[in-house]
């Protein structure tokens, strides 16, 4: 499943199976075992790469999942060697993961020798989507709606700085939401639930 994976990824055999640190051959012959044990063709093969098929793109979104119980499902079972063990899969907004990857992957390292920290480097919008897919374990995301079926629990407080022209009428020197409701605003992404979300005005909606 694992060659599945990175063929997918990849669309190449030849960069798979130098990634995968395997010969080209066997990883063909793997795919091809796969696709019989599956009944069904996974990708489409061209002088240019492969393309998933239906079924492959299919396979591909329960892949990880089946990959991630099957290390925690190893870790269960030499747990005595090992308190505690196990892959973690983490998805954050690119970012995010700028500031807190290599700390976060360090820290683990140092604490739990014997967990795999996977990070997933995602768009804010599809984070909670891939924790509903069962894709990840947990992520990090700016958006405080509540989910059915989901957990949300604070995590930090980010600090936001307004930038203003010096002729504005605004002289405080901490503002909160209220105070730039009807503010013209330009933000790097539009995302106005996000920052209505932020704001304890429910239903503003901000000028942006």
């Amino acid at each position: 499943m694992r060659y599945f994976i990175k063929v997918f990824e990849l669309g190449n055999m030849t960069k798979a199976a130098a990634t995968l640190h395997i010969a080209q051959p066997a990883l063909t012959q793997q795919i091809h075992l796969l696709e019989a044990e599956l009944g069904v063709p996974l990708f489409i093969r061209s002088t240019r790469g492969v393309k998933p098929t239906e079924e492959g793109t299919l396979l591909y979104k329960h892949a990880q999942t089946i990959v991630r119980q099957i290390d925690n499902t190893k870790a269960i079972l030499h747990r005595h060697d090992n308190p505690v063990s196990g892959t973690v899969s983490i998805a954050l907004a690119s970012s995010t993961a700028r500031m807190l990857a290599l700390p976060l992957i360090h820290q683990v390292k140092q604490r739990y020798p014997s967990v795999i920290l996977e990070i997933v480097d995602l768009p804010s919008a599809d984070l909670t989507r891939q924790v509903l897919q069962g894709r990840v374990d947990f992520a990090l995301t700016p958006d405080q709606q509540e989910i059915k079926g989901m957990v949300l629990k604070p995590f930090l407080v980010e600090e936001l700085l307004l930038l203003l022209h010096a002729d504005t009428n605004i002289k405080k020197r901490r503002v909160n939401i209220e105070d730039i409701k009807n503010v013209p605003l330009i933000l790097q992404f539009a995302q106005p639930f996000t920052l209505s979300n932020r704001s304890c005005l429910p239903g503003a909606t901000p000028a942006l």
